[in-house]
Order: C-alpha cells, then structure tokens, then sequence
C-alpha cells in the first residue's frame, strides 16, 4: 500500500464517524486524563448480583429530588428556562422569577449537604439520590446538569483526599417520574420544547450511547456536545444550538450511567436464614407509563423504529428489569414473612406500598386488609418524589410504613409555584405566589443518614438563611 492509499484509508476511517464523535475526540485529547473517564464510584452496587450477603447492612446517605436543570441563565426570558412545563409558566415574569429562586435555592441545599456526604465518601458505603435527579428537556442542559453532578461527587471525593480509589463508596440513582416514557412531564416537557427546537434525533442518541458505555465523563460528552450544536452557529445564544430531549432518552442514558438500582443487600444469622434485608425499588415500573407498551410508543414517538437494533437493546434492557424486579418482590415477601426485617428505598413510596400490598395478597390468598396491615406494620419505605415531605396536604400522601423524604428541590409546579419553604397550616394546596418568608413552620430540605436499615432523618436549615441573603425583601 502506497502512502497516497494509507492517508486516503484513513480519511474514509474519519468520514465515518459522526460529527459529535469527532468533537468528542477533539475535547477527549484537550482534557485532563483523570477527567476523561467517568469516576469508577458511579456505578450500582449490584453489577454483579441482584442480591449481595453482607456481614452487616451497609451505611448510607441518601437524599431526593435535586431537579437538576442545566445553566439556567438570569436573564433571556422564559427562553432560557429549559424545562418544558416550567417554561410555559415561565412566560409570567413572576413565575419565573421563583422558578429561578427555587433553582438557587436547590444549590444551596447540595452545598450545604456537602459535609455530610463528604462523610460518607471518606468511611464508604452507599451514596444514593432517590430519583428525578435531572428535569430539563433540553439536551444540552441535561448533559451539562449530568457532568454536574459528577463534579460533585468528584468533588466530594477530592474534600476527603480521594480515599475510595478502591471502591469503597458506591455512588447511584433511583429512576423517577420525571424519566417516565409517556405522560405529563414527557407532554409538558420535550414534546413543548419539540415544537421550538425539534427533536435529539437517533444518530447523536447512537453515538451519545455509545461515549457512555466505552465510559466517557459527562464532563467531556457535554463539551463536546456543546461544540458539536455551536458549529456553524454565529451568536452563541442562537436557539439553533438547542434540541429537545426525551423523558426516554434520560431513562436510557441514566441507566447506562449507573447501572440497575433493582437489588438487595441481606445478612442472615448463624443458620444463613435471612434476618436482615434492605432492597432498592424502581417504582416507574410499576407504573402504566413506565412498562414495555409506554416504551414503545415513546421509541416510535422519537423516530427509533422496531428494526433498529438500539430498539431491540432498550425494549429488552427494560423486560430484563421488570423481570429481575419482579423476582426481587417475591424474594423479600417471602423473607419478610419469615421474620426478616425489611427496608425499602424508591423513588415513589406508596407506589412501592401499594404494589406490595397487591403482590403480597395474591402471594398468599389474603383479603386486602389482612396483606395491607401486614406491608404496613413490617416495611419500611423511604421515598421522594413529595418534595414537602409530610407537609404536602393532598390526601393519601401520610402512611404507615412509608417514609417521605424533603427534597433538595423546593418547587412543586403546578397552577401556580411553590414558596420556598412550608405554607401555612390549613391550605388545602400547599402553592403559593405568597411572600417566602411569611411561612410559619419551615420546611427544609433533607438528608439521609445512617445504616441504610435504621437511618436518620437530618435537616439542612441553614437553606434558608442564604435564601433571605441571596433574595432579600
């Protein structure tokens, strides 16, 4: 072969890969090699096996709902919000005023959470985010919002002196509502951001996949992502550069990322019989929009056909994970029967309650009564998704065994927008445009902490402090 020939080899090589791979290999070589890969904690502690035995439950620190939503600009209009929903509100400048109040005041929960798990990265053990981790419907936001967590956590581990390079910390996410393949945050969310943008097509989806599994950061993946869409875009604010993104395309990536949260963690006693049990539960699968069906009609909805092998690899992906989620249940049912004690941590805790409730009546012949006081006085589940916490009024949101947990995100978005801190007693919807600061009880976000089956429940009160600083009267 003549050089003439090896150059021209090599340039038909180049010509078949796509634009984002060859801004992915220019960012890769202009990075620090320590930050080309993501971080090895960032991954499921049941890569393995679904089911780990252990001399002792392991220590955990959990928190929920950090709604992470990319850089969301001061200034822009409700253009620079990148949440579909929340934009359309965001048309209304108060609105959007405490959509921007409520982002600020998610940072400041994660900063001042930071101590705790800096703990938690230095003695080992599980660190976990109970789902909806990430809201924008934007791509580049959400890549932005993942490499930002994952500097987070990178950041926690360089605060303790990088003392986990050998695995002892296990960093991972439950999926949540905001990751479901159809419904209102898929409606409110990329389908109305869709109609300004267009849609992440399947060829950046294939080659984004790919940079994930061959264990790219989030840090290059989104440089290089943001290069790629300003290509050939003059003003650096054009909306050229934005595409919206589907709820499916989070759930994919997401699981990629960190791998299945489906599993348990057990002890037995001296017979190896099982005393002890904490397992981790994917409630969007037990919901309508979270199974086989949703997702494929989210996969037409987004131009991945049925030949498409990346169709075939999520359609079984996901049957893989219902069909080990489903052993789980009848696997701690019936440990739980034998006397094991039983918790439980999912996004949703009485989706998870309500579901066992029904598993466990047609496990064992019962009425609905008999299996409900059983779930009820022998399981003990955390959840989010109830951002409030005990203080979200609607009916049904207070059980027996279910434990909801304040999130780091303070909005509930609804008609209208969540005051950052608890309404007062009495309000049928805990929603207000109202003064922040004329709450009575406040309503702080929380952390997690403790042997994951015995935990405690920490506020963290000083959000509010640098809330009346950021935003003074």
């Amino acid at each position: 072969m003549d050089k003439g020939e090896g150059i021209s080899v090599k340039q038909k090589e180049t010509e078949k890969r796509t634009a984002f791979e060859l801004a992915l290999e220019t960012i890769e070589n202009d990075t620090k090699p320590e930050a080309r890969s993501r971080p090895d904690f960032i991954r499921t502690p049941f890569e393995e096996s679904t089911t780990i035995i252990e001399n002792q439950i392991p220590h955990l620190t959990a928190i929920a709902d950090t709604h992470l939503a990319g850089p969301q600009p001061f200034r822009g209009g409700e253009k620079a919000i990148t949440h579909g929903k929340r934009r359309v509100l965001a048309k209304f400048p108060s609105i959007r005023k405490r959509i921007r109040e409520m982002a600020v005041l998610t940072r400041f929960a994660l900063r001042q959470a930071a101590p705790e798990i800096n703990k938690r990265f230095e003695k080992g053990g599980l660190m976990l985010i109970m789902g909806d981790v990430v809201v924008a419907n934007e791509a580049g936001a959400v890549f932005y919002a993942y490499h930002d967590l994952e500097r987070y956590y990178t950041a926690r581990n360089k605060a303790v002196g990088m003392k986990n390079k050998d695995n002892q910390i296990r960093v991972f996410k439950l999926s949540g509502n905001h990751n479901r393949f159809l419904g209102p945050e898929e409606y409110w969310g990329s389908r109305a951001l869709t109609k300004d943008f267009g849609m992440f097509g399947l060829e950046d989806f294939r080659s984004i996949t790919k940079a994930v599994k061959e264990g790219k950061s989030w840090e290059v993946i989104s440089r290089a992502w943001n290069r790629y869409r300003r290509e050939g875009v003059e003003n650096d604010n054009d909306s050229g550069t934005k595409l919206a993104i589907h709820s499916v395309h989070k759930w994919y990536l997401e699981l990629l990322t960190h791998g299945s949260q489906i599993g348990s963690i057990e002890t037995t006693d001296d017979k190896e019989k099982v005393n002890n049990q904490v397992a981790f539960i994917d409630s969007e699968l037990m919901q309508k929009n979270g199974g086989v069906v949703a997702l494929k009609k989210a996969l037409n909805q987004v131009n991945i056909p049925d030949n498409d092998p990346l169709h075939g690899e999520m359609v079984n992906r996901l049957k893989s994970e219902m069909a080990t989620q489903k052993k789980l249940i009848n696997q701690i049912l019936v440990n739980s029967q034998n006397g094991a004690k039983t918790t439980i941590y999912s996004h949703c805790a009485v989706t998870v309650q309500d579901n066992l409730i029904k598993a466990f009546q047609v496990q064992r012949d019962l009425t609905k009564k008999e299996a409900k006081d059983f779930i009820q006085n022998n399981f003990l589940i955390f959840g989010g998704h109830r951002h409030l916490g005990k203080h979200d009024y609607a009916p049904g949101r207070e059980r027996k065994g279910a434990v909801h947990i304040q999130g780091m995100t303070r909005e509930v978005i609804g008609p209208v927008i969540q005051t950052p801190f608890k309404p007062e007693k009495g309000k049928v919807f805990p929603m207000s445009l109202g003064d922040p600061y004329k709450s009575g009880d406040i309503d702080y976000p929380e952390i997690v902490v403790g042997s994951a089956d015995k935990p405690e429940i920490k506020k963290i009160p000083e959000v509010k402090e640098m809330f009346k600083a950021r935003f003074p009267k």
